[in-house]
């Protein structure tokens, strides 16, 4: 992964935390479109997981849709 991919998916995963739950939604979907385009799929699967950490309802849904979609 290079830096601008992974400032891309810091900075996404920053999104996903934002009270603006289509936001949220489309931050984690580009996450998981970076993981099926990249080599190292198990650090942004990592990335996808610590979304579940965050115990809100959208968030957790759309996390566990891309987790499936990238392994």
């Amino acid at each position: 992964m290079n830096f601008l991919d992974l400032v891309s998916v810091t900075e996404l995963c920053e999104y996903a935390a934002n009270v603006d739950i289509p936001i949220a939604r489309e931050s984690i979907r580009a996450v998981g479109k970076i993981a099926l385009q990249q080599y190292d799929v198990n650090a942004i699967v990592d990335r996808l997981l610590q979304f579940l950490e965050m115990e809100k309802d959208y968030v957790t849904s759309e996390a566990l849709v891309n987790i499936t979609s990238a392994c």
